[in-house]
């Protein structure tokens, strides 16, 4: 919750919300001298990176005097920081079925990969939902080791448009060992489809 009952926002002309204070794209408060952005602003994820990068959209709004940028947010990943961790960006099959999407869903157990028995992970697994259509991945949901670094990929894939099968016609580096060599291509290609 946002700590922002004792700064008298009302004497301010601020509206404020249960979530924080109400902002426009540009950042800008119901009281256009005033700019709030972050965990005390009614926008995005309360995640510090989002913080930041509302803080800077409102900075260049100041010093420029005019609303030369607006916020316009990535897929923005989210962690849970546990043994195993856990992953995800973007929709999950619920929303993309309430948004209409005609999608595939890819799952997998992952348990038995290298990746996994490696480190004695008994509970890992993968959900991407890949839309039917385009090809675009529309969510990215893991549990297991790695899965905190993993979802980055996810993210700047989403951001950057890539198919699923753009993803998967890459070459990317795999262990030395053969036997282990294909079980990490087998992965890349399964967690897209």
């Amino acid at each position: 919750m946002p700590n922002i009952d004792h700064l008298n926002l009302p004497a301010a002309g601020v509206d404020a919300g249960k979530r924080g204070i109400k902002v426009d794209a540009a950042m800008r408060t119901t009281n256009p001298a005033i700019f709030a952005a972050g965990d005390c602003a009614d926008s995005g994820l309360n995640l510090t990176p989002v913080s930041a990068y509302e803080g800077r959209i409102a900075g260049k709004n100041l010093l420029a005097g005019k609303d030369a940028r607006l916020v316009s947010y990535p897929p923005i990943p989210s962690v849970v920081f546990t043994l195993p961790p856990v992953a995800t960006v973007g929709l999950s099959e619920t929303a993309a079925t309430e948004k209409g999407l005609e999608f595939d869903t890819h799952f997998e157990k992952t348990s038995g990969w290298y990746s996994s028995m490696r480190v004695g992970a008994t509970t890992s697994g993968f959900k991407v939902l890949v839309e039917q259509k385009t090809g675009l991945i529309l969510g990215a949901h893991l549990i297991g080791p790695g899965a905190e670094e993993q979802i980055n990929l996810f993210a700047m894939a989403m951001g950057a448009g890539l198919t699923a099968n753009q993803i998967k016609a890459m070459i990317l580096p795999t262990p030395a060992s053969p036997r282990t060599s294909d079980r990490w291509s087998e992965a890349t290609h399964a967690r897209v489809g």
